[in-house]
């Protein structure tokens, strides 16, 4: 049986081992040969290299084959000046010396938890050891926290620690495939004086709150009970810790949310009711049994004002402007979890997201991409009536699924829609639909395109690619916060034993593994890909089918894009 509005996640198994390499994937099966070491992850003095090899024994991920199997090993540049690889097989330092002086203000052996942005160390290693990724790289994890995204940050072609999002913290992505992120190893200062240049010192106004001891619908973010514990009993875990969960909301993220070294429920996303991260590991989070407010009269606490004292950022010399052309975003892709499986995604990180409704209805029930001022792109079973453009519209610059006149949507309306003339409901083959609009879309810092990709060929086998929607759970219903979740890419000869329904024209991606992750996604959403070439965003497919959810050898089956862009662009051009 199809079900639509599927996607996996699940992690790839790694073993670590304390000699060289630093760590492998266990050896069983038959293996391609190796591949040639890769690039080293910094330019000069020390850092790690990788490997891979692919399985061929079987289907990858049943009996002894593993899959996409790695090996790293430590390197080290000779000079800054020059780019041979040496491997070495001693143990890294974690603060090697650095070949090229950097200016004194910015150069710590320490951070401050105030000003962890100011941070410019040469700690490439995380509190658990890893090694961290480099930070232009998009391998082994994709990201968008590159040079140019945040230019004051610290970034570039090296792996060290920095906080370019003004964590508080210093942080890197991990060089180990199963752990995307983590924080580092570093001290924090006692005392850290102030940089000496490239600074502006910024005072935030008071901002005045009316807590509730109760949950006010009507100011969803007011909640400042003593309640600790979720509606099934678990304790909540302190919210300026990230253990047993990592998450973003701190108090150093959202001062404004009553977060901090407590543990009590509150609601820093909006979300329909207070809710917290729990202590155990298995159950990332949950609602917590607030009381709600009746009407007006509700008591509360008398009024406070919390007054931010003066503050010293980094500076940044240019202005935020709209992005140029498709495929990018202002906002950083999110890299913390707080259901299990999936991410919350940033708001403004999915720009090309759409919510696509029906007039008769108003509520979502399938996803959609913005890929030009004129034209979006879905699944051909979300449109029953492709004669009737008006009675469909789609909501661009949404987070929140069910928040009325949020803050930056558009409604996009619709002139003309083309189903592909050959899409069969019955097997979901060529399960793809073009929608023009009835007005321009006007971009903004929320709404922006995806890029078509640039090639006809499908995403290379075990890529690594993003999907996103406010799709169904099968414990807790749909989602009230767009979600994404990483996926990795698996080839049609890979996936036709797992799905011999596998038409031309469809793709798959998921893990072969499977597991007890939640199901998120959203027939007719967008799976994106960053192409390494131009650092863009392509939609690479179109959420279509799959059978269950987060079975075993089960991948979710996506329109595979490029296959169709003769089709696409004899459309865009025609009309």
């Amino acid at each position: 049986m199809f079900y639509s509005r599927l996607f996996v996640l699940a992690g790839l198994f790694v073993s670590v081992l304390s000699n060289d390499p630093l760590f492998r994937t266990i050896d069983f099966g038959k293996w391609t040969s190796w591949s040639d070491w890769g690039e080293c992850s910094v330019t000069c003095d020390r850092g790690v290299q990788y490997k891979s090899r692919n399985c061929t024994d079987g289907i990858a991920g049943k009996g002894k084959c593993n899959g996409l199997a790695w090996e790293a090993r430590a390197c080290v540049k000779k000079s800054c000046d020059s780019n041979s690889t040496i491997a070495v097989t001693q143990t890294v330092p974690t603060t090697p010396t650095p070949t090229t002086k950097r200016p004194k203000s910015y150069v710590r052996n320490c951070y401050h938890e105030n000003r962890a942005a100011s941070y410019r160390g040469f700690t490439f290693r995380t509190i658990s050891g890893r090694f961290c990724q480099q930070w232009t790289s998009n391998f082994p994890h994709v990201h968008s926290y590159t040079p140019s995204n945040y230019p004051q940050g610290g970034l570039g072609s090296h792996s060290y620690c920095r906080s370019p999002d003004n964590d508080h913290k210093p942080w890197c992505f991990t060089s180990d495939p199963a752990k995307k992120w983590e924080y580092c190893n570093i001290k924090e200062c006692s005392e850290l004086p102030l940089p000496t240049t490239t600074t502006t010192t910024t005072t935030k106004e008071p901002v005045t709150y009316t807590p509730t001891l109760c949950f006010d619908m009507r100011h969803p973010y007011s909640y400042r009970g003593l309640v600790s514990t979720t509606s099934s009993g678990q304790p909540c875990q302190i919210w300026d810790y990230n253990k047993p969960h990592s998450h973003i909301y701190t108090s150093s993220r959202f001062p404004t949310m009553g977060l901090g070294f407590h543990n009590q429920c509150r609601n820093p996303d909006g979300d329909l009711r207070p809710w917290c991260f729990t202590t155990h590991p298995d159950i990332p989070w949950e609602y917590c049994n607030v009381p709600s407010c009746n009407g007006p009269t509700t008591t509360t606490t008398p009024v406070w004002t919390t007054t931010f004292s003066t503050t010293t950022k980094m500076t940044i010399t240019t202005p935020r402007q709209l992005p140029d052309g498709c495929g990018r975003s202002l906002y950083p892709m999110a890299s913390s979890f707080r259901i299990f499986g999936g991410v919350e995604s940033v708001k403004g990180s999915l720009p090309w997201q759409l919510s696509l409704r029906k007039t008769s209805g108003n509520s979502h029930y399938c996803g959609a991409t913005i890929i030009s001022t004129h034209w979006v792109i879905t699944a051909a079973h979300c449109i029953a009536s492709p004669d009737l453009p008006h009675t469909y519209y789609a909501m661009a610059g949404k987070y929140y699924r069910n928040l009325r006149n949020e803050p930056g949507e558009v409604r996009i309306n619709f002139q003309m829609i083309f189903k592909h003339r050959l899409f069969n409901a019955q097997i979901l083959n060529n399960d793809i639909a073009l929608m023009k609009v009835t007005a321009p879309i006007i971009f903004t810092n929320k709404i922006q395109p995806a890029c078509l990709p640039t090639t006809k060929q499908p995403p290379q086998d075990q890529r690594v690619v993003i999907v996103s929607g406010w799709g169904r759970t099968e414990t807790a219903g749909s989602s009230s916060v767009l979600m994404q979740a990483s996926l990795k890419i698996i080839s049609a000869a890979r996936c036709r034993p797992m799905h011999d329904s596998l038409d031309e024209g469809m793709m798959c991606a998921g893990y072969t593994s499977g597991g007890r992750d939640s199901c998120q996604g959203d027939s007719g959403g967008p799976l994106i890909d960053m192409n390494d070439n131009n650092g863009r965003y392509e939609i690479v497919g179109i959420v279509s089918w799959g059978i269950g959810c987060g079975l075993p050898n089960k991948p979710g089956v996506y329109t595979q894009v490029s296959y169709y862009l003769d089709w696409i662009n004899w459309i865009m051009s025609s009309y």
